[in-house]
C-alpha cells in the first residue's frame, strides 16, 4: 500500500509540474508562471542555469504530444473494446516514457541544488492534499 501510495505521490508531483508548465504558455520567460515563480523561490546560482534550462525544457508541453493525445481521442469511437485498450496501452506507454525523461531532468536538476534550495523545491512542488470530504 505504501508503494502505490508513493508512485502515486510521485505521479501528482510530475502531474503538477507538467501541469504547471501545460496551464500557461505565456509571454513570462519559461513560458510558465509555475516554473518562474519555482526558480525566483530558488535564487539559482550561475552554475545551476544548465541543470535548470535542461530541467525546465524537460516540463515544456510538447504540441506533438497534444495533437498525438487529441488524434487518439477522436479514434476511439471508431474502435473495437480491444483496440481501445490496445491504444489506451500505448498512450500510457508514451506517456511513462515522458514522464521518466522529466523524472531523469528532475533528479539531475535537484542533486545540483543545495540542501536548503532542495527544501524549498520540495516544498514548492508538493501536490496539495486532497481535501477530506466532511459531513
Amino acid at each position: 500500500m505504501k508503494t502505490r501510495v508513493s508512485i502515486f505521490a510521485a505521479a501528482l508531483m510530475g502531474a503538477a509540474l507538467w501541469a504547471g508548465s501545460a496551464a500557461a504558455q505565456t509571454s513570462t520567460p519559461s513560458g510558465s508562471p509555475f516554473l518562474d515563480h519555482l526558480r525566483s523561490d530558488l535564487q539559482l546560482t550561475a552554475s545551476q542555469q544548465d541543470a535548470w534550462q535542461s530541467f525546465q525544457q524537460a516540463y515544456r508541453v510538447d504540441p506533438q504530444d497534444l495533437t498525438r493525445e487529441r488524434d487518439a481521442e477522436g479514434r476511439m469511437p471508431g474502435l473495437n473494446g480491444p483496440q481501445r485498450m490496445d491504444l489506451a496501452i500505448s498512450m500510457a506507454e508514451q506517456d511513462l516514457a515522458g514522464m521518466q525523461q522529466r523524472s531523469d531532468a528532475l533528479k539531475a536538476f535537484y542533486g545540483s541544488l543545495s540542501t536548503d534550495q532542495q527544501h524549498t523545491f520540495d516544498r514548492d512542488t508538493l501536490a496539495p492534499a486532497p481535501q477530506q470530504a466532511s459531513f
